[in-house]
């Protein structure tokens, strides 16, 4: 193994270049696959069957991850090392396999959908254990090795779907091909660059392995009830019109997922230096940067909104045709919804910086809660665009509720 301080740490602006370079070209391929299943299919059919799957694959993500990700980054004493958090990542995607399945099982409406919920699940899990490589490169400041891997992993996974997709016509088979052109950049690039931050044979210290369990449990459940915020409403809407008008409304709203996840990496280079000046004693200094950080993220995720806004109904028009245009007028509550839930992932996180797992889980649980008492009233009120309504009040009732557990937080470190 290189010894690590040979590696030089990059800048906080390096490394939000090379993310945000990666993370776009990455979110950006994973968004063209909902554009050429369209594009490459007959109908609408399969992109609502495509949008079915990354609905659960949403809900398999966090427990996968388990928010340790965050966890991770701003572990900065050093409580678990690399071998502790991949040997946790392993028995977390496990844990989502045993819990998605059976749920995808009940809740898929045909057996080509299951089909393809199964096979995307396994392009999940591949994704998620890249992440904690991911994490030991954020950790060291090394944001360009996970620049590079996106970018390999983005271009990978579009070429294989859409070549696939044109020769056999199959969304489980194009699926699967994306999945395994991804696998080998994991193996090839992930885990030897992983290496150079720390040993990367899993190593299961079941004390460790509880601890981890028991301090992030609530944040995996906030995570798993922030997306299914947007997944239920989804899914509901699904199950009451079909797919094909669930691939219609994904056509649209699917785009704007680039500006949220695009927020996601811009934000996520300062999440180590957040938790750093949090463990400092310096309270002005902390409350100084932090203020910098969340007024310049707000104003990226406003410009990206309007800026999309104004620029994609004639861009889906121009992408899918004049059949989508009687429904662009979804767009301006899509991008309103995803800019709140941007704030509520970036609020997530620093929740979870400052160890406020009981917040973040009271956040998120008034979000989904108000989801289950306000979709079907409101799906059936004003049908697609029921969806939007649904995840713009809950996501304002959990931004209030998490900013709350923000200030009170703040407050008490001052």
């Amino acid at each position: 193994m290189i010894d690590i301080t040979t590696i030089k740490p990059l800048s906080t602006k390096k490394n939000i270049l090379w993310n945000s370079l990666g993370s776009t070209i990455y979110q950006g391929c994973l968004w063209l696959t909902t554009v050429f299943v369209v594009l490459l299919s007959n109908s609408y059919e399969n992109s609502g069957i495509l949008a079915f799957a990354m609905t659960v694959g949403n809900i398999f993500s966090p427990v996968a991850i388990y928010s340790i990700r965050t966890y991770q980054v701003s572990d900065i004493e050093n409580t678990h090392s690399l071998q502790n958090y991949i040997a946790f990542r392993l028995i977390t995607i496990s844990v989502g396999f045993a819990l998605c399945i059976p749920y995808s099982a009940l809740i898929t409406p045909t057996e080509n959908t299951l089909l393809a919920v199964l096979v995307f699940l396994v392009f999940k899990a591949d994704e998620s254990f890249a992440s904690v490589c991911y994490g030991a490169e954020q950790k060291a400041s090394r944001m360009d090795y996970i620049g590079i891997s996106q970018s390999l992993r983005g271009i990978a996974l579009l070429v294989s779907f859409c070549l696939a997709l044109y020769l056999t016509g199959n969304l489980f088979i194009a699926i699967g091909a994306m999945t395994i052109a991804c696998l080998p950049i994991t193996l090839l690039y992930d885990l030897p660059h992983a290496r150079l931050f720390g040993k990367i044979a899993p190593k299961i210290e079941l004390n460790r392995c509880f601890l981890l369990l028991k301090t992030c449990f609530p944040a995996v459940i906030a995570a798993l009830l922030c997306g299914s915020v947007v997944a239920i409403a989804r899914q509901c809407f699904g199950i009451q019109y079909g797919n094909e008008a669930l691939g219609i409304y994904a056509a649209v709203a699917t785009p704007s997922v680039v500006i949220q996840l695009f927020a996601q990496y811009l934000y996520s280079p300062f999440l180590t230096p957040i938790a750093e000046k949090w463990h400092t004693q310096n309270h002005d200094d902390f409350l100084a940067y932090f203020k910098r950080v969340g007024c310049g993220i707000l104003l990226a995720i406003i410009v990206a909104t309007l800026a999309f806004g104004f620029a994609g109904q004639p861009l889906i028009v121009l992408i899918y045709g004049a059949s989508i245009s009687e429904y662009t007028y979804l767009l301006p509550y899509v991008m309103i919804s995803t800019a709140l839930i941007a704030i509520m992932w970036f609020l997530g996180d620093v929740l979870v910086i400052f160890r406020d797992f009981k917040g973040v889980l009271i956040a998120n649980a008034t979000a989904f809660a108000s989801t289950l008492l306000l979709m079907g009233y409101l799906i059936d009120h004003y049908y697609m665009n029921g969806i939007n309504v649904v995840i713009i009040f809950s996501y304002i009732i959990g931004i209030v509720v998490g900013g709350a557990f923000l200030f009170c937080q703040i407050r008490r470190k001052g």
